[in-house]
């Protein structure tokens, strides 16, 4: 399995990381990503994933110090914009799961109208908690 994971905060970035590990998923690539331009970069031109995790806010990396937001300032890129890019990429490399992780409500169900809108057969909202990490490895498998 190839996993795509974007989100721009670090804490989230290390739960992920700890919970994949001692789960049940076996993957073979996994790419953890934290702003639109790696994300369109890696989306464009990595191989096929099968399962994407998407956030929706995006805070511009020119306001992190140490992986942290120092400043109020948000990227003018968000989740949807990646959307846009999976939404764009050919039938053959759009992943087959989408689980949108963001607690902003309004960017999710836009993230999920423009993956639902390319076809994406399988999305999930689920707001970012640890404590839901078995739900999402059983819709995963």
């Amino acid at each position: 399995m190839r996993i795509f994971f974007l989100d721009d905060d670090h804490n989230r970035i290390q739960a992920f990381l700890a919970w994949l590990q001692q789960s049940q998923i076996t993957f073979t690539t996994l790419v953890v990503v934290v702003d639109f331009q790696e994300a369109s970069n890696v989306l464009q031109s990595a191989a096929k994933f099968d399962v994407v995790f998407l956030d929706h806010d995006i805070a511009d990396e020119s306001k992190k110090q140490n992986g942290f937001v120092t400043t109020y300032g948000w990227s003018a890129f968000t989740g949807a914009d990646v959307a846009r890019v999976i939404a764009g990429l050919s039938d053959h490399r759009k992943p087959g799961t989408a689980i949108v992780h963001s607690w902003n409500p309004d960017g999710a169900a836009n993230i999920i109208d423009i993956l639902d809108k390319a076809n994406i057969k399988r999305i999930i909202r689920w707001p970012f908690n640890p404590q839901h990490f078995e739900a999402i490895e059983k819709f995963i498998k």
